[in-house]
């Protein structure tokens, strides 16, 4: 699998596309929208796709010559980015410090607490392991499993997160779990995988966007050009 910089040199090769800064040599690559004029950086996955519609005969000399299914993996890639949870030590740096005083309860508040709590448990929502909404994922389950992990290894420049990934959608498979169950279990399904941890949390944390925001953009495009051809 070719990295990130050999990919930029075979687009500097075969397409005229070019950087924020008008120059193939920066090390930021980015796409202009031709509508709105803003500039999306151009991830992994955008750019495998450029060279191989390049190679099959397309033509990318300007950023309005990207096709509508390119367009939308950078766009859904980007959504994805900024869905993303801002880092959760900085939130905690910038916290104000609290003071805890340690009081001992009286008998009457102790049973009001206890009955506040009994309360909660009884209201509280059902948790994504328990909740009944299935995942929309149209199309034969087991292939969708394949798509989605596929997606997720093209998210991925270092070897160990892919292999990470195409462990995690294999064990799916033989576990005979399609991605709405996988979801809705959670990441105890790969316990003792030894797989690393992170992997797995962005592998089922990621299927809820993947099957609402990438799937449906992907089968309207090849919807489309099939219906052209």
């Amino acid at each position: 699998m070719p990295s990130i910089p050999a990919k930029r040199r075979m687009i500097s090769k075969r397409t005229g596309i070019i950087s924020a800064s008008g120059s193939l040599r920066q090390a930021l690559w980015c796409w202009r929208d031709p509508k709105d004029k803003m500039h999306h950086k151009l991830g992994p996955h955008p750019l495998e796709s450029m060279v191989r519609y390049v190679e099959q005969g397309g033509k990318i000399s300007t950023h309005e010559d990207v096709p509508d299914f390119i367009r939308q993996e950078i766009l859904g890639a980007e959504e994805q980015r900024q869905n993303q949870p801002k880092n959760s030590h900085h939130r905690a740096a910038s916290s104000p410090s609290i003071n805890i005083t340690n009081v001992l309860p009286s008998p009457s508040s102790s049973a009001a607490h206890q009955m506040a709590a009994g309360e909660a448990s009884t209201s509280a929502p059902p948790t994504r392991s328990n909740s009944t909404d299935c995942l929309n994922v149209q199309g034969c389950r087991d292939d969708a499993v394949i798509d989605y992990t596929d997606w997720q290894i093209s998210q991925a420049r270092s070897d160990t997160w892919r292999d990470g990934f195409q462990r995690c959608g294999a064990i799916a498979l033989e576990k005979g779990l399609d991605l709405d169950l996988l979801y809705k279990k959670g990441p105890t399904v790969y316990d003792g995988q030894n797989i690393i941890e992170g992997l797995i949390e962005q592998y089922v944390r990621d299927i809820k966007f993947w099957a609402e925001k990438v799937r449906p953009r992907r089968r309207e495009f090849e919807s489309a050009t099939s219906q052209s051809l």
